[in-house]
């Protein structure tokens, strides 16, 4: 009789290990080690697929091994690359950022779902004014994109050989975060010591935590870290954008190695992730929304009132709001990426004056252009 096979999942705690889970699953990649299914995020999956490491579903979709009839199209074209499918979503979510609605209640002030640089600039001075209470705001390439988007550029151009945005794009939005710095509204990682999880507990002095890379599938976990109920909007969009910079994301994307010997069951395993309730029961609304309709309304009438308030945001995103999500990030980007975080990184820790973010910006650009256009030309 012959053995029953073995699946090797790597299904990484979202609360806490994102980034050690990236760190060992790259090691594994280098090793030609992969586990038979894996999650992988949105901004990584180019290059993977590229590096050849992962399987293609199209196959299992059109057997049935992987049923996607009740899954709208909409929420399955993050995991596609080169119009192949290679991944599906385990949920969807949006970037946001999480506040304190009572101290904003307290000051006698509102914030709109998606805002502009304008009103939340405002409120935060406000509520400081008011209160005391400040916002915990750090500049993010996660929410430097939303704020191209809104403007009508993109992180990348479309041939992936260059930025799509101008170093002069770059300095604006690091000068909003000085402006906002600057009236001692807001506070950085420079000046926050503590534990990012408790920047929003009582005695903290804070009532928003603006760092960029928060999602709507958070909202419990902050909740917990905060000891308090707190309500989420948008990152906000370039001051009188037309449009929206916010999209709808994979929270998280399951793909199967290509060098897998359990294709099938791993296909199966994706299967039941997608379609069957007990998974919801478990996971909640950790792993986003459901993309599929029947788990979705399964969810909603059975979850905590944070699921209820997630499930409501990403409504509320659907209903015209939010954008088509950009192309994943090109291979390259990461190392690109660093001449902007370093600058970021200057910003927050106080190290550049306003004279100095515009060369600062062109700098970073003109290095990560270079970075990209290399890439794309051995590629």
């Amino acid at each position: 009789m012959p053995a029953t096979p073995f699946l090797a999942v790597c299904f990484p705690n979202m609360k806490h290990t994102y980034d050690d889970s990236f760190t060992k699953l790259t090691t594994q990649a280098t090793a030609g080690n992969l586990p038979d299914v894996y999650m992988m995020d949105y901004s990584k999956i180019v290059e993977y697929v590229e590096a050849g490491q992962m399987e293609l579903l199209d196959p299992y979709i059109e057997s049935g091994v992987i049923d996607l009839s009740d899954v709208d199209d909409s929420l399955i074209s993050g995991g596609i690359v080169n119009d192949g499918m290679y991944a599906l979503a385990t949920g969807v979510n949006a970037p946001c950022l999480f506040y304190d609605p009572v101290i904003l209640e307290e000051a006698g002030l509102t914030l709109s779902q998606n805002p502009d640089w304008a009103e939340i600039s405002e409120v935060i001075q406000n509520v400081y004014d008011k209160t005391g209470y400040r916002a915990y705001v750090d500049p993010h390439l996660t929410t430097f994109e939303i704020y191209l988007r809104s403007i009508g550029k993109e992180m990348y151009s479309a041939d992936n050989s260059s930025y799509g945005f101008e170093g002069e794009d770059f300095a604006a939005y690091l000068e909003d975060y000085y402006n906002l710095y600057a009236t001692d509204a807001a506070l950085s990682s420079a000046e926050y010591n503590g534990e990012v999880g408790g920047s929003m507990r009582e005695g903290s002095g804070n009532w928003m935590k603006f760092i960029g890379n928060t999602y709507s599938n958070n909202i419990a976990s902050a909740e917990e870290e905060a000891g308090k109920n707190l309500y989420m909007c948008c990152y906000p969009s370039a001051t009188g954008a037309k449009i929206s910079g916010t999209y709808l994301k994979p929270v998280m994307l399951w793909g199967i190695s290509s060098t897998s010997q359990n294709k099938e069951l791993a296909a199966a395993f994706i299967n039941y992730f997608v379609n069957d309730s007990s998974v919801y029961d478990v996971c909640g609304t950790d792993r986003g929304i459901p993309i599929s309709a029947a788990m979705r309304e399964y969810v909603e009438t059975n979850t905590t009132e944070a699921g209820k308030l997630e499930s409501e945001f990403i409504s509320f995103l659907s209903d015209g709001v939010a954008t088509e999500i950009s192309a994943p990030a090109p291979t390259g980007s990461t190392e690109a990426n660093s001449y902007l975080q370093e600058v970021i990184e200057k910003l927050y820790y106080g190290q550049l004056g306003k004279d100095e973010i515009l060369d600062a910006a062109m700098s970073a650009v003109k290095e990560g252009n270079a970075i990209l256009e290399k890439t794309a030309t051995n590629r």
